[in-house]
């Protein structure tokens, strides 16, 4: 039996990708394989959200929940992860949690805004740390309005 090689170069989008080969002997009979490749940032990933960006001052107190996703480097939910979420507001004391990563690579913190919170741009943030992929950080603003 005689073997043959060929080189391909394909682009992989992030997450999984399915690539199908097919090979055809000289008689006309065909044989098919299925390889999956996921493909991932290249590090490790964290993705903060906030359940409101803007916050009219009138409507406090009001309850806001940080979220933050945790990936690996190859795209993959990280559980177990330490987490510690910041939220700073101007004219309230900052409020620091630690907390780790759910199997889904998911983290949240509830708190309230509470009365008293001064007009302008304040910042939530967290801080991932992992056993076997170092650390890594993200943040969003959060706006004390009329």
């Amino acid at each position: 039996m005689e073997e043959s090689e060929a080189e391909l170069s394909v682009a992989l989008a992030t997450g999984v990708n399915k690539i199908t080969i097919t090979g055809t002997d000289p008689a006309g009979n065909q044989s098919e394989s299925t390889l999956t490749v996921r493909r991932g940032s290249g590090k490790l990933t964290a993705s903060l959200t906030s359940s409101d960006y803007r916050i009219q001052r009138k409507e406090l107190p009001q309850a806001v929940t940080l979220s933050v996703t945790v990936t690996d480097p190859d795209g993959l939910a990280v559980d177990d992860a330490d987490v510690t979420f910041t939220l700073s507001i101007p004219g309230i004391e900052t409020v620091t949690v630690d907390g780790q990563t759910n199997p889904s690579g998911k983290a949240t913190f509830k708190t309230t805004v509470p009365k008293g919170a001064e007009l302008g741009q304040g910042n939530a943030t967290v801080l991932v740390t992992t056993k076997d992929f170092g650390s890594t950080q993200d943040f969003t603003v959060i706006t004390i309005a009329k």
